[in-house]
């Protein structure tokens, strides 16, 4: 009888063993650090990647902001990995695309990249000297790959003692629990089966915290920010009363296996041909749509402006247009359409429009053209004349593609042609081909994602022009235009840019819907106000108030 508690009992021990293995375990960071030589501010993130192939889908990261005029070398510090397989760089350029220099990149001090020839580049020109990788930007995100498989794995650190210590602790307890069941067996003779369900029971109550992971501050399986952990007892030595509720959400972020059970009832989503999450919805022929209340009533047509918010905008809207006209400028309000409204056949078939006639576009450009003189440019018209020939919006971004951009770009300039003859519109020389995946893809939990291996038709671009990108203000010039333009815009005209900036001199694209009389300078010879139809609801915000309707 006492050798068959000892065996339960050694099993149990390799069981807890086995389960608190990071405990006594723990595998040290890996380092990453190279010499970099360049001007102004830079993003850089560094990825490796578990698995041994190009998708860096099994990825851990590190990130930091240097600011190049003062830092010459860069470390990164990767957790969490034991055996990377890949390494990838990006660099996000937030001034002016000067050269950069890379050299010397080693792992953990001990493992160099001795041939930097050798990554794929994606973003800029690369050639190689004895000063290192030399990268000459043709963009501000600029993605290094490393194609190999890397020789290396995590120092790790055994916790020799605790070790010892949790072996016998284990064992002590597992034989002292295995007498105690044998005399619950004896006393209330209870059957063995009564027993194991019991003990079953109980382990499965302390399976979820078990090994709770504590560092994490984002879910990469669902996207988002997990919730923080806030103190019993705040700083100004007041108690937090919130914190039953905080610690419930901290736990229940963080608690053991937590992303397996995800994934099963996720797996219903899989089933469902039409599956739907707080940000996507998915139609068909894995066409993905924005499941924000704001884009669902943009396409049912919900949520329509009053006579008095139209009567308002209009007023903000004529403002700026006879502003334009005392200084011999002009004005063009632009309203780029939402993906839904272009492709419809592909969204699902229980969402449906209340009235298909009367949207807020529909009510905003007629009402314009009733009662002011704005140039109103509606392009819902111009792209589904062009869809059937090519695909004009990625399947998985909300965005119109380049191809899409381009040909609204091209509606636009024939109205500005007509203020403008001389004005040059682009014709690309050629067409190149690539495949997306965009921000849809990425609000997508992972156990969900298809990705997208379409490749979309681009208009290729001279590039010859400088542009100083910054977050919310870009500019460009171009020395083969005369006119000037500035453009209030939204993440739609990202797209546009590359066009706009062959056909002006000077153009300047702000990230914001108000527009800023005092800002226009003489020179500005365009003023453009450029919105994506599920925003223009914004509107009523930011206008109520300021502007009366009259």
């Amino acid at each position: 009888m006492v050798r068959k508690r000892t065996i339960i009992a050694i099993i149990i021990t390799i069981f807890v063993i086995s389960l608190t293995n990071k405990a006594w375990l723990k595998f040290k960071p890996v380092y990453v650090d190279f010499d970099i030589n360049s001007k102004g501010k830079c993003n850089i993130e560094v990825q490796l990647d578990k698995k041994d192939n190009d998708k860096f889908k099994k990825t851990k990261i590190s990130n930091k902001t240097l600011n190049l005029d003062e830092a010459k070398h860069a470390k990164f510090t990767i957790k969490k990995i034991k055996f990377p397989k890949r390494l990838r760089i990006i660099i996000f350029i937030y001034d002016e695309l000067n050269p950069i220099i890379i050299k010397n990149i080693q792992l953990n001090n001990n493992v160099k990249i001795d041939n930097p020839d050798k990554f794929k580049v994606e973003g800029a020109d690369v050639s190689t000297t004895d000063k290192g990788l030399i990268l000459i930007p043709k963009d501000n995100v600029i993605v290094l790959t490393y194609p190999y498989t890397l020789n290396i794995k995590a120092e790790n650190d055994f916790q020799f003692s605790l070790f010892i210590i949790l072996i016998v602790l284990t064992f002590l307890l597992s034989y002292k629990l295995t007498n105690y069941m044998a005399e619950f067996n004896t006393l209330y003779e209870k059957s063995k089966i009564d027993i194991v369900f019991v003990s079953i029971f109980f382990v499965f109550l302390f399976i979820p915290m078990s090994n709770i992971d504590i560092k994490s501050q984002i879910s990469e399986q669902e996207n988002r920010t997990l919730a923080k952990l806030y103190p019993l007892i705040l700083e100004d030595v007041n108690i937090n009363y919130k914190f039953p509720k905080e610690f419930e959400n901290w736990f229940n972020d963080r608690f053991y296996l937590r992303n397996f059970f995800i994934d099963v009832h996720d797996s219903k989503f899989r089933i469902n041909k039409n599956w739907r999450t707080k940000d996507v919805i998915k139609g068909k022929d894995n066409w993905f749509f924005l499941a924000w209340e704001e884009s669902i009533s943009s396409y049912t047509n919900q949520n329509l402006f009053t006579q008095e918010e139209l009567k308002e905008l209009a007023v903000y809207l004529n403002n700026v247009d006879n502003f334009c006209r005392r200084n011999n400028k002009h004005f063009y309000f632009i309203i780029a359409p939402d993906k839904a409204r272009i492709y419809p056949e592909y969204y699902p078939e229980d969402i449906k429009p209340l009235n298909a006639e009367l949207s807020l576009s529909n009510q905003i450009t007629d009402y314009l053209n009733k009662n002011t003189k704005v140039n109103v440019i509606y392009l819902k018209d111009t792209l589904i004349a062009h869809k059937g020939k090519d695909i004009i919006y990625f399947k998985q971004d909300t965005h119109w593609n380049e191809l899409g951009a381009y040909f609204g770009y091209l509606k636009i300039m024939e109205v500005i042609k007509k203020d403008y003859k001389k004005i040059n519109i682009y014709i690309p020389p050629n067409y190149i081909s690539k495949n997306n995946a965009g921000d849809l893809y990425n609000m997508t939990p992972k156990n969900l994602i298809k990705k997208d291996n379409t490749l979309y038709k681009v208009p290729y671009t001279n590039n010859d022009y400088m542009c100083k990108y910054n977050y919310k203000l870009i500019n460009c010039y171009n020395k083969n235009s005369d006119i000037n333009m500035i453009i209030y815009r939204d993440s739609f005209a990202s797209a546009l840019l590359p066009y706009f900036t062959e056909s002006f001199k000077n153009s300047k694209y702000i990230l914001n819907y108000e527009i800023d009389i005092n800002a226009i300078s003489k020179e500005d010879d365009i003023v453009i106000l450029e919105v994506c139809e599920r925003s223009l609801p914004k509107f009523k915000k930011f206008l109520k108030g300021k502007y009366n309707a009259v």
